[in-house]
């Protein structure tokens, strides 16, 4: 019944596939891709039924390029030619899509392995090495070391054989994948055992018989078996030998090739001629099954030394020999190792093309922001001296106008609307005064601590500010001034207030004279907070003094 209802499923999805529209086509891309962890027989069945033909973008034939790969994979289907794959590789390669290009890489190095072009695959797989740092699917970058550590093993580089499996391992373990990690545990004990590390691939090997022997997993168990086998012979300990062929994880295991072998060693250094051939003619029926030509020949060497067969011992010997050449002709032929170095040299010459480029890039900039500032703090040097001119100006044309206010005689009315008008006059006149160091001062707040290449600004600016900060002669003409177009404020508030300390006189000068906070946070080095609080503080004390004319003292504030 549910395998009914399995197949109920699968024909409906082909039959949503076969009449989906091209707006359709991601919606079920997005359904194979949810089934192909789970269910990547059902995600391959959605996916064929898919009219890629009817799709114009390229993103989208590039994903189904990608899914279709992965999902044949995933079912066990080794496929070899890279057409499909290379348009997902061509377009995610220039994406910002990491994931998608890390898969694209992989799957390009699933299929160039299974046509046996080693070469390409570990080119392949470099590329999505590269990536592994901004992959967060442990799953995937496992599957990724798993498969680079088959393929040094292949070439005999066992180190980083080694170190690829024990990447695969963590992220098996990081991503809760029990039976995986055990595999991958496998191979590392492999690989310790081809490296003649027999301590450190007994411990290994153990574990992953005992968990294999707990799952029922006779397969595994098997494999764990063999290793175990070569281990002990290699290692000459008859004793562990013998244990493992009493043990309760033969159970599990049929007859293998490497436990025939193992028994025919045994009974021949027993000095059993009879059962030594015996087994070790089951062994030969054997190979064309496990492929293990090699292994079979050496061990028969073994044996036969061992019965004193030494005739046969030394044509089992050159068979080997003439086996193992081949082997390593075509091990050379695959040039893994300078793939990858090549691979690395292109990546680091492009680099430092690019760095060189940019670095030019910059000093072109900085040349070009250096010219520029340097324009505008001439112009606006330019612009204050103009500006000082022009208020030197307004300044004498006031004295000019005070001179012939004072010296007219006419009638009272007159002469009243006349001074009325004339201090309108003189108070814009005064407010202009000081309106360009006021902005000069705002900009200088407000741009004050940027970068090094605008200092020769805020120095201009500096020292225009400057003497209303220290200098005792501008600030007392600043007060005259300040008297002398505010009705005296300044000379009433030191009669009036004489608790003030100087500070405080000073604060309330720069405000009369019309300076803003920012602008007198520049002159006294405090900040905008605590000018707003003395301006509050004093004003609620000129409010709660005795004196008469307060009012007009808070009007200018």
């Amino acid at each position: 019944m549910k395998h009914l209802l399995h197949i109920t499923v699968e024909i409906s999805l082909v039959l949503l596939c076969s009449c989906s529209s091209s707006r359709d086509v991601e919606r079920m891309l997005d359904k194979a891709e949810e089934l192909m962890v789970e269910r990547p027989d059902s995600s391959l069945v959605v996916l064929e039924g898919i009219d890629i033909t009817t799709v114009a973008s390229r993103g989208t034939k590039a994903r189904y390029a990608l899914l279709l790969t992965q999902a044949k994979d995933k079912n066990y289907i080794d496929e070899t030619d890279a057409t499909l794959i290379d348009d997902a590789v061509e377009y995610y390669e220039e994406s910002d899509n990491v994931r998608y290009k890390f898969m694209s890489y992989y799957y390009q190095g699933r299929i160039y392995s299974n046509g046996g072009n080693n070469t390409k695959a570990m080119l392949s797989y470099t590329k999505a090495e590269e990536l592994v740092g901004n992959i967060d699917d442990n799953y995937a970058v496992a599957l990724l070391y798993a498969h680079i550590g088959m393929l040094h093993d292949e070439i005999y580089d066992y180190e980083k054989s080694l170190h690829a499996f024990q990447e695969a391992y963590h992220h098996y373990e990081q991503a809760g994948l029990e039976t995986h990690k055990n595999y991958t545990k496998l191979s590392i004990g492999q690989t310790y055992l081809d490296t003649k590390q027999f301590e450190l691939a007994e411990k290994p090997l153990l574990e992953v018989l005992e968990w294999a022997y707990t799952e029922n997993n006779s397969e595994l168990c098997e494999s764990c078996i063999d290793y175990l086998i070569l281990l002990y012979e290699n290692m000459g300990d008859r004793q562990k030998l013998q244990e493992l062929f009493d043990s309760k994880f033969m159970s599990l295991c049929d007859d293998s090739l490497i436990m025939q072998l193992s028994k025919a060693y045994i009974h021949a250094c027993d000095g059993n001629r009879e059962l030594a051939n015996k087994h070790l003619m089951y062994a030969r029926a054997l190979v064309p099954e496990y492929n293990e030509v090699e292994l079979f020949l050496f061990e028969e060497y073994k044996i036969h030394c061992v019965l004193g067969d030494y005739q046969e011992a030394l044509t089992c010997h050159e068979r080997l020999l003439k086996m193992q050449d081949s082997t390593i002709r075509i091990t050379l032929q695959q040039p893994l190792l300078t793939v990858q170095k090549e691979y690395f040299k292109s990546q680091a010459t492009y680099r430092a093309l690019a760095l060189r480029h940019s670095r030019h890039m910059q000093i072109v900039i900085t040349i070009a922001a250096i010219f520029t500032i340097g324009i505008v703090a001439i112009i606006m040097r330019r612009r204050i001296s103009q500006k000082n001119m022009e208020i030197q100006r307004y300044m004498e044309h006031v004295q000019d106008l005070e001179d012939s206010l004072f010296a007219k005689t006419s009638n009272s009315e007159d002469m009243d609307a006349m001074i009325t008008e004339m201090k309108e006059h003189l108070s814009s006149l005064f407010e202009s005064q000081f309106s360009l160091i006021n902005k000069l001062s705002n900009t200088y707040y407000e741009t004050h601590g940027t970068k090094r290449d605008k200092e020769a600004i805020y120095t201009q600016v500096r020292n225009e500010i400057e003497k209303l900060q220290t200098d005792k002669e501008h600030l007392q003409l600043l007060e005259n001034i300040v008297n002398k177009y505010r009705d005296n404020a300044m000379l009433l508030l030191r009669e009036a207030m004489p608790e003030f300390r100087e500070m405080d006189f000073r604060l309330i000068c720069f405000i009369y004279a019309g300076f803003s906070a920012k602008a007198i946070s520049v002159f006294t080095s405090d900040s905008v907070g605590n000018i707003y609080m003395r301006k509050s503080r004093l004003k609620a004390k000129i409010a709660q003094s005795p004196y008469e004319n307060k009012e007009m003292l808070l009007k200018f504030l």
